[in-house]
């Protein structure tokens, strides 16, 4: 035999050795091939990694069906119930989701099977919701499944598979067939994203149809089912500018000056377009309206200015304004002016506007004076007469040398659910002297008080409209001083 024939035979010889090696080890071994930066869903800590998967140990016990119904909700991530097809990733599972022991091993999954009118067993495995099957010939299964005689006399033609994760049971390991009705865990399974090519991790779509690059917003191509790495508020370059101003006097002027920019400055491969905004915020208490007054506007066709009010309902201003007056009905406003600069169209825009908040029917006061009225905001327009809705008031009337106030109210109608607490406070004591409710309608009544501090608490919560509402009179007794 030749030198060269011992060489190949001793080389062989240890190759071998060296894999019969690995195969008998492969237990000891403790980590992956290809090891990854991947991201599972936030919060992290619920989710487990496993080959290039994410999965979520949900406790709750469900039917089949309603177990992937609940996978796919918003809060997991719009995943899916387990759907795995590989052994080996099904041991590195098991091993993971059994360091968290708690006493449940078996877990729905996402597959099932169709029996046919001969009651036999099919030739492929089906996935919730999807067209996607598999060969029902798979080393997934336990060891004595599947099993399938034990539901002949079911009437339902469809058996629901679920998955025993207790590697150290050698018989119940994998796969089994289950009455799709019986009431088990189940675990959500979705995919990992990585880091992109700038070292970032990607970014996941909210509607869980992918992960992205950062690279991938604004370029013109929706990524993202949703569209959302084409949205406006993503596509925010680093050189955009957002400022911020809260205007603290109940009056002023807005005016937003010329833009002058260089055109050298405006294009920019990875963001076509550049953004400068403006947000304005005014804020006042409960019950105060906020008039504007646009003396001049001239705005182009990418600007956007907009009134955005408290309760999240915007007004879009432009260029063709039936008034210059608005009266806004309601105690907090930002004023958003958006420039786009995109390509080489730099033109001019400019807007100059006057504001002013009216305090009268503001309804979070403290009164010390010798008299007075008050009554809840009325709804724009104010000749209805219906008070605004939804709100909270709190009058409140000093009495701090306990002298005598004389108080009449007069209650014109409250809607359902709405109400008017009179709360009376001093001398160390609280007394709740009455609550008026949509009971009382056109109750007017009179009442003395020497007690240091008088509230009156009004809370409408009707998001339609308000009643009649009531009206207030008060006055202190010479006796004050």
């Amino acid at each position: 035999m030749s030198f060269l024939n011992i060489f190949n035979n001793l080389l062989f010889n240890i190759l071998l050795f060296v894999l019969i090696y690995l195969i008998n080890s492969e237990e000891e071994f403790n980590f992956n091939i290809g090891n990854l930066n991947l991201f599972c869903p936030e919060p992290k800590e619920n989710w487990h990694f496993v080959g290039n998967g994410c999965f979520k140990k949900i406790f709750k016990k469900f039917n089949w069906k309603e177990a992937n119904e609940f996978c796919q909700n918003f809060e997991n991530n719009s995943s899916n119930s387990l759907f795995l097809d590989n052994f080996l990733l099904y041991k590195d599972l098991s091993k993971s989701l059994n360091k968290e022991f708690n006493g449940s091993f078996e877990f729905w999954t996402s597959w099932y099977i169709n029996l046919n009118n001969s009651k036999e067993l099919p030739d492929r495995i089906f996935k919730f919701n999807s067209n996607y099957s598999i060969n029902i010939y798979n080393p997934n299964w336990a060891l004595l499944q599947p099993q399938f005689e034990e539901f002949l006399n079911d009437k339902e033609n469809i058996l629901c598979i679920s998955w025993n994760s207790m590697l150290s049971d050698k018989e119940n390991f994998g796969w089994r067939l289950r009455n799709c009705s019986e009431l088990l865990p189940t675990i959500c399974q979705t995919f990992a994203c990585f880091l992109d090519s700038n070292k970032h991790p990607q970014h996941r779509c909210s509607d869980n149809s992918g992960c992205i690059s950062h690279l991938n917003f604004c370029n013109g191509i929706e990524d993202c089912k949703n569209g959302e790495d084409e949205i406006n508020n993503k596509c925010l370059c680093s050189n955009d500018k957002i400022i911020k101003k809260e205007l603290s006097f109940p009056y002023g002027n807005i005016y937003f000056p010329l833009i002058k920019s260089s055109k050298q400055n405006l294009i920019n491969i990875k963001c076509p377009q550049q953004l400068i905004r403006y947000e304005w915020l005014i804020k006042n208490k409960v019950g105060a309206k906020i008039k504007l007054n646009f003396l001049s506007l001239h705005l182009n066709y990418f600007d956007k200015l907009k009134l955005k009010l408290g309760n999240n309902k915007e007004i879009n201003i432009n260029n063709n304004l039936n008034t210059s007056n608005y009266l806004i009905d309601e105690n907090k406003l930002i004023i958003i002016f958006e420039k786009y600069i995109i390509d080489n169209l730099i033109n001019d825009s400019y807007f100059y506007l006057q504001y002013f908040v009216d305090e009268a029917s503001v309804c979070e006061r403290t009164f010390e004076s010798w008299n007075g009225t008050f009554s809840p905001p009325l709804a724009i327009p104010d000749n209805n007469g219906y008070y605004k809705t939804p709100i909270k008031c709190h009058w409140i009337i000093n009495n701090k040398n306990n002298g005598i106030v004389f108080i009449k109210l007069l209650l014109n109608q409250l809607i359902l659910n709405d109400w008017l607490l009179i709360k009376l406070i001093g001398n160390n004591q609280q007394i709740i002297y009455k609550n008026l409710t949509s009971n009382y309608i056109n109750y007017s009544f009179g009442f003395l008080s020497t007690f240091s501090e008088i509230h009156f608490i009004f809370n409408s919560n009707n998001n339609l409209f308000g009643g009649k509402g009531f009206k207030i009179n008060f006055e202190r007794s010479k006796y004050n001083y």
